[in-house]
């Protein structure tokens, strides 16, 4: 995991400029500081995916000029539970169930495509997070945007063949 977290603070480096955006850090179970070695060695992702919903996640909240924002990452036997968390500036319609609309919109949404015809933001999120078994959710709550993920643990064995 320590390749994916050079990877990640090269993408926040990019999009949310520490003297702009406050970022904090937890890591918790095999991530933690004091997790064994072994437990370590267990918390395996693919490195490509997980930048990609990473960079897709950052960028988001570039682009509402987050100020704070809180990444969350959990390793254990199922797999890499991550809890973003960023303040929203731009949203001004603060109706009931406006997330669950917003979601309905954005994912539902086949014609946002990049130039290179993958799907983009929320979309892309979804695609890549469900393409190994996992799960994708987004909340508004308290003036906060909070995207939840989980991506199932893969073995060392898998990680090479996708690397391949």
């Amino acid at each position: 995991f320590e390749e994916a977290k050079v990877s990640l603070y090269h993408i926040i480096q990019n999009y949310l400029p520490a003297d702009k955006v406050e970022c904090h850090f937890i890591y918790q179970g095999f991530l933690s500081a004091d997790s064994s070695r072994y437990q370590k060695e267990m918390a395996v992702i693919n490195l490509t995916s997980f930048s990609r919903i990473m960079g897709n996640i950052v960028k988001n909240m570039s682009e509402v000029n987050t100020t704070q924002a809180e990444f969350i990452f959990n390793y254990d036997l199922r797999g890499l539970h991550v809890i973003t968390k960023n303040k929203i500036y731009k949203l001004k319609d603060q109706r009931t169930h406006l997330a669950e609309k917003m979601r309905e919109l954005i994912l539902r949404d086949e014609k946002i495509q990049t130039e290179r015809g993958r799907g983009i933001g929320l979309q892309s999120i979804q695609s890549q997070v469900k393409s190994f078994g996992g799960t994708f959710r987004f909340k508004i709550d308290n003036g906060y945007w909070i995207s939840e993920l989980f991506i199932p643990r893969i073995t060392k064995i898998e990680e090479t063949r996708s690397a391949a």
